[in-house]
């Protein structure tokens, strides 16, 4: 949801974490406009929080947690590992990118008949970060965000 590391900001890819900072005037959030927008689908948005610069940042517009959540889970599962996950939301491609954690919690040894020990690790994959990219902005998407 947002965090400062090295006098820059990380994260903060979701709209209606914006939108819930723009309205606390105690959190110190400045909205600088967007580098890149894809019609009412996706913006990469430039900002500042509690004084630290976010020089480039991707949000979907409009959508739903729930709808993030799943997009998100979906394309970090089916992709992880591999290249972006590519999808298209009203007529306007976008690539989501996701980064992983994991994390080692145990090692089990197992002893088979006959066999050298051997180790079994068990790893906790999480979701690091994840976010839209703006793909190519295609006719099709030029022309159901009216910007002809």
């Amino acid at each position: 949801m947002g965090e400062e590391k090295n006098r820059e900001i990380t994260g903060m890819h979701n709209w209606l974490r914006f939108y819930t900072l723009e309205k606390n005037a105690t959190e110190n959030f400045d909205y600088k406009g967007f580098v890149i927008k894809r019609g009412n689908v996706m913006a990469s948005v430039k900002f500042t929080w509690k004084g630290d610069l976010k020089r480039s940042g991707s949000i979907l517009l409009g959508t739903s947690p729930e709808y993030d959540m799943a997009l998100y889970t979906l394309c970090f599962l089916s992709r992880r590992g591999r290249d972006q996950c590519e999808v298209e939301i009203g007529g306007c491609p976008l690539a989501i990118t996701s980064f992983e954690i994991i994390q080692n919690n145990k090692v089990f040894p197992f002893f088979l008949v006959s066999r050298p020990l051997v180790y079994f690790f068990h790893f906790k994959v999480f979701i690091g970060s994840i976010f839209p990219t703006a793909g190519p902005l295609t006719e099709q998407c030029r022309r159901l965000s009216g910007r002809v």
